[in-house]
């Protein structure tokens, strides 16, 4: 899913943040196809080849699961008792 359908899908609003929103799982999957982006550009490879190889790899739309609890819920508490920046780290 690209940005639109994941705020769409979550029922976020335009500025809230997506990943502040998404399971920690997500997050994962997220970063290890952001690495396979990476890697595929440092070979040359153009974005059309990028767009295709991801399509046969993931030719399913995966549907996120939202996270128990937002960064921004975590930081409205009132039981808060790290800092955002410990927060982010956190995720």
């Amino acid at each position: 899913m690209d940005a639109k359908e994941l705020r769409d899908y979550l029922d976020l609003g335009q500025k809230d943040n997506l990943r502040d929103y998404l399971s920690k799982k997500d997050l994962e999957e997220i970063r290890e196809i952001e690495d396979e982006i990476h890697f595929m550009e440092k070979k040359g490879n153009s974005w059309e080849q990028i767009y295709v190889e991801l399509l046969e790899e993931y030719p399913k739309k995966i549907k996120p699961q939202k996270a128990r609890k937002s960064i921004m819920d975590i930081k409205n508490s009132k039981r808060l008792v790290v800092g955002e920046n410990e927060i982010r780290l956190l995720v």
